[in-house]
């Protein structure tokens, strides 16, 4: 190649570069304004031009982990990270990734990494705090937060970051004032709003709480999966023989906890329609004001079909609830006559003391973490059956066939192959003394039921069960166990197997 001909293609090299970076600044500024679709369209082009762009390959795996694609953005993002291993912002960016797949030490060791790169990435370090929280290093996450807000005093997102932590801590008002500082800097976070609103929820200021809760429509997370439905939202006003849809939001454990307003909200509505999840179908039969039961997956009706709808977790709100005012009156829920005796033909002729167990919550459920146990830690209660005859313990944990006699022997029968839904399960705690669970919806149907039924509730517990009580406006017959100290399920569950076995005695004893 002569001299003429290097210059042509020097000339076409950057002609080629001009036009990749024009194309890629064309996408970023699609990328700032929100616009997701177009942008990832052309981060696409640019790839199919020049497989090798890191940039590009970074801002793809970027927007997937924002709308929920985290598998694709960790394969983009390593896949930017091979190319320029040294990159602070992709190995902080990948470790973003990984803590929304519930991989919180890889996201860690990647924050780590960032900031062995950058020790001023103010990003890296909030964002080292946030997977710390959830690993249950709760004072390293506050210190690590604390570097990020030292860099950047002003960050919002910093700041309600930080109040999470504190609450994690126990340090309820500080929480609160770090809340509100997020919200004197941006006063419309709508993420911030619902954490506060969550925190005065558990500090039983229910006003002020569900008001802010009202937020979480707003948030980063519902934006995404918000529902598109004809009919306005009801605001609790009187529909004048009207037509209400009640939709579930949430877990089957929020439905079940606020089914108890179905007949307040009838009160307002001519006809209530309750879009019902098929394990709760059979279960919600016959509730008490409900005119209707629809499967979620139908279309929400065309317009006109209903005159205004909510979610279940928006009546607490529109009825106005206060402590004081919890409808209480229990039992709400019923399990069918003919299950009910199903179930005590299968169980045998009563004798002796009964209890149902549950260990774990749903892996998909963003707290669960927290929440669930490791079955080992019940092998006090089962000490307890294998010595004490007349105690039976029974598995009613749904989806883990056998673990109970893996882990447990003998001493527990597993009831979960036969609990096909929420109704059977309902039946089989009609013939049951006692429930003991983890924080699921076990705990809201047998309270529902009126069962007696005791709560194991982390250190830093979910709002409705609220601060320094041992039992709850929710539920009569529930008794709580608190954790005493951070993910100390040893202590919480030796309480239980006392006061069990003290149960167990005094039924002993009265059957005697």
């Amino acid at each position: 190649m002569n001299r003429k001909q290097r210059r042509a293609a020097r000339k076409g090299r950057r002609s080629a570069d001009e036009v990749l970076e024009r194309a890629f600044a064309q996408a970023v500024a699609d990328h700032k304004a929100g616009r997701l679709d177009a942008a990832e369209r052309r981060y696409r082009r640019i790839l199919s031009a020049a497989p090798d762009h890191a940039r590009a390959l970074h801002n793809l795996g970027a927007i997937a982990n924002r709308v929920g694609r985290h598998d694709q953005a960790v394969e983009f993002l390593e896949k930017a990270l091979a190319l320029a291993p040294d990159w602070a912002e992709a190995h902080n960016s990948l470790g973003n990734a990984l803590k929304e797949q519930g991989r919180f030490a890889d996201a860690l060791a990647c924050y780590d990494r960032a900031l062995a790169r950058d020790p001023d990435f103010a990003g890296a370090h909030n964002n080292r705090g946030n997977a710390l929280k959830e690993l249950g290093r709760v004072s390293e996450a506050l210190a690590a937060i604390e570097k990020a807000l030292a860099l950047m005093p002003d960050w919002p997102e910093a700041h309600n970051n930080k109040a999470r932590v504190l609450m994690d801590l126990g340090r309820h008002g500080d929480a609160l004032a770090g809340f509100d500082r997020a919200l004197v800097l941006d006063p419309n976070y709508a993420d911030c709003h619902y954490n506060r609103g969550m925190l005065q929820l558990l500090r039983g200021q229910f006003a002020d709480g569900w008001a802010e809760c009202a937020w979480r429509h707003e948030t980063r997370y519902r934006r995404r999966h918000r529902r598109a439905f004809t009919a306005p939202q009801w605001r609790g006003q009187d529909l004048a023989g009207g037509t209400l849809l009640l939709h579930a939001e949430q877990g089957a454990g929020d439905t079940i906890q606020c089914a108890r307003y179905l007949p307040l909200a009838a009160a307002r509505a001519g006809r209530v329609v309750v879009e019902t999840p098929a394990p709760l179908a059979r279960l919600f039969e016959g509730l008490a004001g409900a005119d209707n039961l629809v499967d979620p997956g139908e279309p929400p009706g065309a317009p006109g079909t209903y005159d205004a709808q909510a979610s279940w977790i928006d009546l607490p709100l529109l009825l106005g609830t206060t402590l004081e005012t919890i409808p209480a009156d229990i039992p709400y829920l019923r399990p069918a006559p003919e299950l009910a005796a199903s179930w005590a033909e299968r169980l045998g002729a009563r004798g002796g003391y009964r209890v149902g167990i549950t260990w774990a919550g749903s892996p998909e459920h963003k707290n669960d973490h927290n929440r669930s146990t490791e079955l080992g830690a019940w092998a006090p209660l089962a000490a307890l059956s294998r010595d004490w005859p007349d105690l039976a313990l029974y598995s009613l944990q749904v989806g883990r066939n056998g673990e109970a006699g893996a882990h447990l022997g003998a001493a527990v029968t597993d009831l979960a192959p036969a609990l096909t839904d929420y109704a059977e399960t309902a039946a089989a705690m009609a013939n049951l003394d006692l429930v003991i669970a983890v924080d699921t919806s076990v705990v809201h149907l047998a309270g529902a039921l009126g069962r007696p039924v005791w709560a194991l509730i982390p250190f830093t517990p979910d709002w409705r069960w609220l601060l320094d009580r041992d039992d709850s406006p929710w539920y009569p017959t529930l008794h709580l166990f608190r954790q005493t100290t951070p993910g100390d399920w040893t202590g919480v569950i030796a309480r239980v197997a006392e006061a069990l076995a003290k149960a167990a005695h005094e039924e002993g004893s009265r059957a005697t």
